[in-house]
Parts: structure tokens; C-alpha cells; sequence
């Protein structure tokens, strides 16, 4: 076994953070930078079951999002929604 893989964690967390405002910032919607983040976790989450990690936790919602606009948090919970999938190994 290549030695760079002996400490793969068993479990990685993933905080979702600053996704509407890097849209912003590139002078986009903040659900492009909705859709961007979540384009991240899902390459993250393919690396993590590639490499054998087994628990991922992702922190996607926090209590501040229900203060954004109702389209914005309709957005986000369909984002969620549809791209959850599970699979049992």
C-alpha cells in the first residue's frame, strides 16, 4: 500500500460557507454560487468514497439561511433535494 494512504480518515466534514457571496463576488446569482458549492461537495464526496473514507457529514443549511430570500432558501432546499443520493455498500 502507498504510504500516503495509511491515515485516510474514517470521516470528513464538509461546512458549506460563503457560497452566495462567491457568486456575488463574480458578479453571478447567488444560486450559481449555490450550484458551484454544491459541484464541490459532490467531487468531494466521489474522492472520499474513492479513497475509502466511510462517514461524510455535510453542513449545507444553516439557521442564518432561512433569512435570505424565500427563493433563495426554495432554491437551496430543492439544490439539496436533488442532489441527495444514497447508497448502501
Amino acid at each position: 500500500m502507498d504510504t500516503k494512504l495509511k491515515n485516510i480518515p474514517k470521516h470528513v466534514g464538509i461546512i458549506c460557507d460563503g457560497n452566495g457571496r462567491w457568486g456575488k463576488y463574480k458578479g453571478l446569482l447567488r444560486i450559481a454560487g449555490h450550484k458551484e458549492g454544491m459541484k464541490v461537495v459532490k467531487n468531494i464526496s466521489y474522492a472520499c468514497a474513492e479513497y475509502g473514507v466511510k462517514t461524510v457529514s455535510i453542513y449545507a443549511f444553516s439557521t442564518e439561511n432561512w433569512s435570505c430570500p424565500k427563493n433563495e432558501v426554495d432554491f437551496l432546499m430543492n439544490l439539496l433535494r436533488s442532489s441527495l443520493c444514497i447508497q448502501y455498500l
